[in-house]
């Protein structure tokens, strides 16, 4: 058998296989994004991931550029080169992230923007969820003690005062209505204390308790007022 013979035959793949690679991986090359984070379109091949040209099965095939394509089918089994199961998982955190993700093939200024705009999105959920912690739990003093102090409500004031520049108008006017009930709730606690009787006392306590089970409903209601304002994107 001569040495002819003994060469494995190049099996080219199909022309829908290699379309089917090529629109997968949008010309992206496997390596320089698993290795360099780099999205970039390539010149570049499709390499046998086993390194074996003659298996032409479309998993077994991933676009590389021409220098890594170079360097993966010249690599040496006395070093630790890229390994075909490397460059497997590569590909197919390529192909991952290109359906699920698409804006990421946007160009370096589109991707460097929609950082900074994520950034600026988690900043102001930061200060956002700030505010909505200081309304829960100004919401669950009340509840506990179906009254409260003068220096709760100054302290919610001051939690609070910027949810106009943090939220829209609604939210804003509904916590300036939580500020007054509890006020309210405040004033009626304190006239009761001076025993006040007849009709008078039963109107007080008929409004304490009305501005309590509105508040023991805020829990809901205050989820579903910020919750778009606390979705990062």
């Amino acid at each position: 058998m001569n040495n002819s013979s003994k060469k494995i035959q190049r099996k080219k793949p199909k022309a829908e296989v290699v379309t089917t690679v090529l629109t997968r991986s949008h010309r992206r090359c496997a390596l320089c994004i698993g290795l360099n984070y780099d999205w970039d379109e390539k010149k570049g091949q499709l390499a046998h991931i086993d390194r074996n040209a003659s298996n032409s099965d479309i998993d077994n095939l991933a676009y590389l550029c021409l220098h890594h394509h170079s360097e993966y089918d010249a690599t040496s089994n006395r070093t630790k080169g890229l390994t075909p199961q490397e460059l497997k998982t590569y590909r197919d955190t390529l192909y991952n992230m290109i359906e699920t993700q698409p804006e990421i093939l946007r160009g370096k200024e589109s991707r460097a923007s929609t950082s900074k705009n994520r950034q600026t999105s988690l900043e102001l959920y930061d200060r956002r969820i700030v505010v909505y912690r200081a309304a829960r739990d100004f919401i669950l003093i009340i509840v506990r003690h179906n009254s409260v102090d003068i220096k709760d409500i100054g302290k919610f004031v001051r939690d609070t005062e910027e949810a106009l520049f943090l939220f829209d108008e609604k939210v804003s006017n509904y916590l300036v209505d939580m500020q007054k009930k509890a006020g309210c709730l405040g004033s009626v606690n304190s006239i009761l204390e001076d025993k006040v009787d007849g009709e008078d006392r039963t109107s007080l306590i008929k409004q304490k308790y009305e501005i309590f089970n509105w508040f023991t409903e805020q829990f809901d209601t205050l989820r579903h007022e910020m919750r778009p304002f606390l979705t990062v994107s």
